[in-house]
């Protein structure tokens, strides 16, 4: 009897089948989207991998949803490859809640900025909560391929240097509301103002101007 017991105490438990964790970490986008973005910073993968101690591999492992990188690592990543920290933690599999930014107006197909928009917001490409927004409502015109986009920009009480020879929002003196195109020099400290429908505006008094951060798909 002593010895049935013993035998039956030492039965071995049997193996579990080896599967896919209910939980297993899947990041958000691909490979290809992470070598673009290393691509367009000029940073190596291999470099990026040394400074944050990832180890030969280490990035290959991350982005293929193999190991979970601490966020201090993620940060770290953000800066070097200068895309926003909630876009690089989407990308790394986190849930963070979507940003999103008002909308001051509607850019119309006459490049002008009309004001009027109430609760509107559209998704943010930046952690600045200073950033605002226009969207394209244009349903003809040099400008229709625009329709629906967000320009994101700073609002600014003065010319911002980096407005000249870039799409920027403009408040030119005797024009109601804001018009969005370039600004350029001319002889004699004149300015010349091209809008994105094409049409120009000379020797006007410009009021502020800020560049636009970028211009966003919906």
């Amino acid at each position: 009897m002593v010895k049935k017991r013993m035998q039956q105490a030492h039965t071995p438990t049997p193996k579990r089948k080896k599967g896919k964790r209910a939980h297993a970490f899947k990041p958000v986008g691909d490979s290809s989207w992470w070598a673009a973005s290393f691509k367009e910073a000029g940073v190596s993968q291999n470099s990026a991998a040394e400074q944050l101690r990832l180890g030969v591999g280490g990035f290959s492992k991350v982005f293929g949803g193999r190991q979970r990188m601490a966020i201090e690592k993620w940060i770290h990543l953000a800066l070097l490859l200068k895309i926003p920290l909630t876009t690089a933690l989407r990308r790394g599999g986190y849930e963070i809640p979507e940003l999103r930014i008002p909308v001051e107006g509607h850019i119309l197909m006459n490049a002008r900025v009309s004001y009027g928009v109430h609760g509107e917001t559209v998704a943010a490409n930046s952690d600045d909560p200073a950033v605002k927004a226009f969207v394209f409502n244009v349903v003809s015109g040099p400008l229709v391929g625009f329709n629906g986009m967000a320009l994101h920009y700073k609002p600014s009480n003065t010319i911002e240097a980096e407005s000249f020879g870039q799409t920027s929002v403009i408040q030119v003196e005797g024009e109601p509301t804001p018009v969005v195109g370039t600004i350029h020099r001319k002889s004699g400290g004149k300015l010349k103002i091209t809008l994105l429908n094409g049409e120009i505006i000379e020797n006007k008094r410009v009021v502020f101007a800020a560049p636009a951060e970028r211009i966003v798909k919906p």
